[in-house]
């Protein structure tokens, strides 16, 4: 922006020099010969500096994508790793594996003890079960914690809370009314936040049409996501929660339309050409 500004300055004193007859004048002459290598110089500079920060947006992003697959890789090599172990009965690996998974994201754990519970071996299944119910007790005390001891009118609780629920129900440890119970209450806040915080974040509008699509609140759904396309520009999440929106409705006009628009995009993941592929039949 600052090196457009710098340029358009500089036509303004080219035609300025131009209009009063710069050969004429001695002192004219002198600025004229000084300030177009200076400005030259200048808009070189800022012109590499702008290309230097996309070249780092482009590598920042193209690291924390590859940190997210390396992650889901390791999450798979061990997931793969308890499943064979279990069938050639190796318990004592597999004791080792979920013993050693502390440092892992709650959601990891839980996938991983969600295998593990079925063992065979009553003392695997054992360590599972009392793993899933410590990170259902870290949940619930943090919930007690939230309602018991903040103003849950401040939106920055709000932002926690709704954080601390959506994890929790990622982990898929809890079922039923009680499931529901937390989905409603997540859809409850996330409306809230939405209002009170004008400048609210992306990622809540994406979280709050997914947790009305659970609960087949289409109309919910349907309306944030409008919302959403018209406050942020249009990107690949959006339009594949627009796709889950057009399935669970069976609004074949508007797949075909959203399908469309997102095989436009560019640099799409291998889930969302996958996607595209899959309704149209055919590789991009």
């Amino acid at each position: 922006m600052l090196s457009r500004v710098i340029i358009i300055y500089l036509i303004v004193v080219l035609v300025y020099f131009r209009l009063h007859d710069v050969k004429t004048n001695k002192i004219e002459k002198l600025i004229f010969s000084i300030c177009i290598p200076i400005f030259g110089l200048v808009v070189t500079i800022f012109s590499e500096m702008t290309i230097n920060e996309d070249e780092k947006d482009t590598k920042s992003i193209n690291t924390q994508t590859n940190k997210i697959e390396k992650s889901k890789e390791f999450l798979t090599y061990i997931q793969s790793s308890i499943l064979d172990n279990l069938t050639i009965e190796d318990y004592e690996k597999t004791r080792e594996i979920i013993l050693s998974m502390q440092t892992l994201p709650l959601k990891k754990q839980c996938q991983i003890c969600q295998i593990a519970i079925w063992s065979k071996n009553i003392e695997i299944s054992h360590i599972s079960a009392v793993c899933l119910m410590r990170i259902k007790t870290y949940f619930e005390k943090f919930f007690v914690h939230m309602e018991s001891y903040t103003d849950l009118n401040k939106v920055e609780n709000i932002e926690k809370y709704i954080n601390g629920l959506d994890n929790y129900l990622k982990c898929k440890i809890v079922y039923g009314s009680l499931k529901n119970n937390y989905i409603n209450k997540n859809i409850s806040l996330l409306k809230e936040l939405i209002e009170k915080k004008n400048n609210c974040e992306e990622k809540y509008y994406h979280m709050l049409i997914n947790r009305c699509l659970e609960m087949k609140q289409y109309s919910e759904a349907t309306a944030y996501s409008d919302i959403l396309l018209k406050k942020f520009d249009s990107k690949e999440q959006t339009y594949i929660d627009i796709l889950k929106i057009s399935f669970e409705t069976k609004n074949n006009k508007l797949l075909k339309q959203t399908i469309d628009k997102l095989k436009n995009i560019p640099n799409l993941t291998k889930e969302s050409k996958e996607i595209v592929e899959f309704w149209e039949g055919e590789k991009i």
